[in-house]
């Protein structure tokens, strides 16, 4: 019976072998989907900035030519704007780069456009403590694989005695 036991043994640990890589990869694919979502939303803040920095650099120049403000002034409302388009620029290529994670961990073509239709949404949840962990001990494949490893030695043990 020993042998069959360990068949079995060996059977459980791979397919908490495969449970445990489909739970890395579903992890994995949500984490790039946040992330993907996250820099969408930061696009749309950025060209918020943008435009507002580009109002206030009109505002000025208008201040300018009434002469209510000197030319000099009008500088830093030029910098402000030139800064909030690299930084539009750099946010554009975050939401590529997320976009491309995203893809390549679907294992899709490249040049599909992925267009969000949510937002990510936070809510405050008060877990309790004993019904997490127990869920947590029925379901990790490691710890699962721990304790069949423990039965197996045991097994071998008991093997070793009757030989």
């Amino acid at each position: 019976m020993a042998s069959l036991r360990k068949s079995r043994n060996q059977e459980q640990q791979n397919i908490l072998s495969l449970k445990s890589t489909l739970i890395t990869t579903v992890t994995q694919t949500i984490l790039a989907y946040r992330s993907f979502l996250q820099a969408n939303q930061q696009v749309e803040i950025s060209k918020a900035s943008l435009k507002r920095s580009k109002a206030n650099l009109e505002v000025n120049k208008l201040l300018v030519e009434t002469g209510r403000m000197p030319a000099m002034d009008i500088i830093q409302a030029e910098a402000d704007v030139a800064n909030k388009e690299f930084s539009h620029q750099q946010i554009l290529n975050q939401l590529d780069s997320a976009r491309l994670n995203l893809i390549n961990q679907l294992d899709i073509d490249k040049h599909t456009q992925i267009i969000p239709t949510e937002t990510i949404q936070i809510y405050k949840v008060a877990p309790d403590l004993k019904t997490c962990t127990d869920l947590a001990f029925e379901n990790q494949p490691n710890y699962l694989r721990a304790l069949l490893n423990i039965k197996s030695l045991e097994l071998n043990l008991v093997v070793a005695q009757n030989n």
